[in-house]
Protein backbone atom coordinates (compact mmCIF):
# COMPACT_ATOMS: atom_id res chain seq x y z
CA UNK A 1 0.00 0.00 0.00
CA UNK A 2 2.71 2.58 0.79
CA UNK A 3 4.31 2.01 -2.62
CA UNK A 4 0.98 2.66 -4.33
CA UNK A 5 0.62 5.93 -2.43
CA UNK A 6 4.20 6.94 -3.15
CA UNK A 7 3.92 6.23 -6.88
CA UNK A 8 0.35 7.53 -7.17
CA UNK A 9 -1.14 4.38 -8.70
CA UNK A 10 -3.81 1.86 -7.70
CA UNK A 11 -2.25 -1.60 -8.05
CA UNK A 12 1.02 -3.51 -7.76
CA UNK A 13 1.48 -3.90 -11.50
CA UNK A 14 1.27 -0.14 -11.95
CA UNK A 15 3.87 0.28 -9.19
CA UNK A 16 6.17 -1.97 -11.24
CA UNK A 17 5.53 0.25 -14.26
CA UNK A 18 6.42 3.36 -12.24
CA UNK A 19 9.53 1.67 -10.83
CA UNK A 20 10.53 1.06 -14.45
CA UNK A 21 10.23 4.77 -15.31
CA UNK A 22 6.78 4.78 -16.94
CA UNK A 23 5.09 8.18 -16.50
CA UNK A 24 2.31 8.06 -13.90
CA UNK A 25 -0.44 8.99 -16.34
CA UNK A 26 0.25 5.84 -18.41
CA UNK A 27 1.30 3.43 -15.66
CA UNK A 28 -2.25 2.25 -14.90
CA UNK A 29 -3.08 1.23 -18.48
CA UNK A 30 0.28 -0.45 -19.03
CA UNK A 31 0.05 -2.10 -15.61
CA UNK A 32 -3.30 -3.60 -16.58
CA UNK A 33 -1.85 -4.95 -19.83
CA UNK A 34 1.08 -6.38 -17.86
CA UNK A 35 -1.27 -8.10 -15.37
CA UNK A 36 -3.23 -9.71 -18.22
CA UNK A 37 -0.17 -11.05 -20.05
CA UNK A 38 2.47 -11.95 -17.47
CA UNK A 39 2.19 -14.47 -14.64
CA UNK A 40 5.55 -14.03 -12.91
CA UNK A 41 5.38 -10.29 -12.22
CA UNK A 42 8.53 -8.63 -10.92
CA UNK A 43 10.90 -5.79 -11.87
CA UNK A 44 12.75 -7.82 -14.48
CA UNK A 45 9.64 -9.15 -16.22
CA UNK A 46 8.11 -5.66 -16.17
CA UNK A 47 11.22 -4.29 -17.89
CA UNK A 48 11.10 -7.02 -20.53
CA UNK A 49 7.38 -6.42 -21.02
CA UNK A 50 7.96 -2.71 -21.62
CA UNK A 51 10.87 -3.32 -23.99
CA UNK A 52 8.72 -5.71 -26.01
CA UNK A 53 5.66 -3.48 -26.38
CA UNK A 54 4.66 -2.69 -29.94
CA UNK A 55 4.18 0.94 -30.94
CA UNK A 56 0.42 0.33 -31.21
CA UNK A 57 0.34 -0.72 -27.54
CA UNK A 58 2.00 2.54 -26.50
CA UNK A 59 -0.59 4.36 -28.62
CA UNK A 60 -3.46 2.60 -26.84
CA UNK A 61 -1.94 3.45 -23.45
CA UNK A 62 -1.74 7.13 -24.37
CA UNK A 63 -5.06 7.41 -26.19
CA UNK A 64 -6.51 9.63 -23.43
CA UNK A 65 -3.68 12.15 -23.72
CA UNK A 66 -4.06 15.13 -25.97
CA UNK A 67 -0.47 16.19 -25.32
CA UNK A 68 1.63 13.06 -25.75
CA UNK A 69 1.55 10.48 -28.51
CA UNK A 70 2.33 6.81 -28.00
CA UNK A 71 5.59 7.22 -29.93
CA UNK A 72 6.65 10.13 -27.72
CA UNK A 73 5.69 8.28 -24.54
CA UNK A 74 7.78 5.30 -25.63
CA UNK A 75 10.72 7.62 -26.37
CA UNK A 76 10.40 9.29 -22.95
CA UNK A 77 10.32 5.88 -21.30
CA UNK A 78 13.42 4.80 -23.23
CA UNK A 79 15.31 7.89 -22.12
CA UNK A 80 14.22 7.71 -18.47
CA UNK A 81 14.90 3.98 -18.21
CA UNK A 82 18.26 4.07 -19.97
CA UNK A 83 16.94 2.02 -22.90
CA UNK A 84 17.43 4.81 -25.48
CA UNK A 85 19.68 3.91 -28.37
CA UNK A 86 22.68 6.05 -29.07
Amino acid sequence: MPAMLYHGVKNEESVLMRMNSVPRSFAEKLGNKFRQRVENRNMATARQFLKGLEDSEWVSATSHSQYLSGKNCKKIWQILSGEAEG
